[in-house]
């Protein structure tokens, strides 16, 4: 028999995913796409900005990849308290978890 306590490793795969995915549409219009067409922009002899380009990706991907890591644990946090709570364990009064007003 193997005990688990909080979310299994693929539920905390799945969280951080979906929350990455959600940061990632709600962020991805700062990133000046346009920049992206290096190619088409070299071969028009246009001047390429690519520190620009690779610092507005660094910014998106860094802002989801956090959010998306504490999401999972503050829902894995959530997860323990609730395996610990079924598990009859009782926790000081500070640590019971209060639902936001």
């Amino acid at each position: 028999m193997q005990t688990r306590l909080g979310l299994t490793p693929e539920e905390m795969i799945t969280i951080f995913n979906r929350m990455y995915l959600e940061v990632w549409a709600k962020t991805r219009e700062r990133v000046t796409w346009e920049a992206a067409n290096i190619s088409r922009q070299l071969a028009e002899g246009k001047d390429v900005d690519i520190a620009a380009l690779l610092i507005e990706l660094m910014e998106v991907v860094i802002t989801a990849a956090r959010d998306g890591t504490i999401l999972t644990l503050y829902e894995n946090n959530e997860k323990i308290y609730e395996d610990l709570k079924a598990a009859g364990i009782q926790l000081p009064e500070q640590l019971e978890v209060h639902p936001a007003d």
